[in-house]
């Protein structure tokens, strides 16, 4: 055989070998990380109805042991750490759970890739479509079913501008072969690959980069420490008095007094608060 055809056989095999490994590695983390889920999601359901229970359970006895007279302080404050340890033990669920699903959601996507079933389900690219462009609607740059849908996992703006701008000019040899050579050197780094995606799943393509550095680096609307001591103090005298008001330990003024005190605080900083909220309602979800 020349070697020429030798050597384009030996190409395709190879090419054919890595994506069978591919292939089998995504299919078994996808069946993994999905029994994961749905193992948790369980779990998640049975602590959900403990903490239904510790509080069904802490009004029966209340509603007993206040007529009876054995209703004690202590008591309920047993029945405060266990709601609270059942609370902290379900929101840890939560996050693992849904990470275990963004973990089989990549994994998905990449079966879907190498399936062949790829378009309709990315970003498409139809802001960087240029109609007058030289190649890129002869070669299906933008659009369902293009290369930037297909190549894309970009999670900002800025990601999807980069990758536009390559599909779009030319690169010099140099930046070539250090993009192939990054490629090689993340290929076998499967864990670090997954592990990527799925801390940047909960993030989409939101604002520009200019407004979210402008947010950044403008200077702070609440930067006094005394008030952030203070609202802290507020916080804690509220939650405090609350429960010495529940438990019988005091009467209901201090309370009234923190809440009032409270209230004054968040009249007095509205204007502040609402130009933070304004500020951060569009570049909150690149962050």
């Amino acid at each position: 055989m020349p070697p020429a055809p030798f050597a384009l056989c030996a190409a395709c095999l190879y090419l054919r070998r890595v994506e069978f490994d591919a292939y089998t590695i995504s299919l078994e983390s996808h069946a993994r990380w999905a029994a994961i889920a749905t193992q948790l999601e369980g779990r998640e359901r049975r602590v959900s109805g403990a903490r239904l229970g510790c509080v069904l359970a802490a009004g029966a006895v209340f509603w007993i042991g206040y007529d009876t007279g054995w209703w004690s302080p202590a008591l309920a404050l047993v029945f405060v750490v266990g709601f609270a340890a059942l609370v902290v033990y379900h929101d840890r669920l939560i996050r693992r759970r849904k990470r275990a699903q963004r973990a089989a959601a990549y994994h998905e996507g990449s079966l879907a890739r190498i399936e062949g079933r790829w378009a309709g389900s990315g970003a498409e690219g139809d802001d960087y479509r240029d109609p007058t462009h030289p190649y890129a609607e002869d070669l299906d740059l933008f659009g369902r079913g293009s290369v930037f849908e297909l190549l894309s996992r970009a999670r900002t703006r800025s990601g999807e501008r980069q990758l536009a701008a390559w599909l779009l000019g030319p690169s010099a040899s140099d930046a070539l072969r250090e993009r192939q050579e990054a490629v090689r050197e993340l290929a076998d780094q499967i864990q670090l690959r997954e592990d990527m995606a799925v801390i940047g799943a909960d993030l989409r393509v939101g604002p520009e980069p200019e407004a979210l550095a402008s947010w950044a680096t403008s200077p702070p609307e609440l930067a006094s420490t005394s008030g952030r001591w203070l609202a802290l103090g507020l916080v804690m005298a509220t939650a405090a008095t609350a429960l010495g008001w529940a438990l019988g330990w005091t009467s209901p003024l201090p309370f009234v007094v923190a809440v009032a005190a409270e209230a004054l605080m968040a009249w007095l900083h509205r204007g502040a608060v609402h130009r933070i909220l304004a500020a951060v309602h569009r570049p909150t979800r690149d962050l």
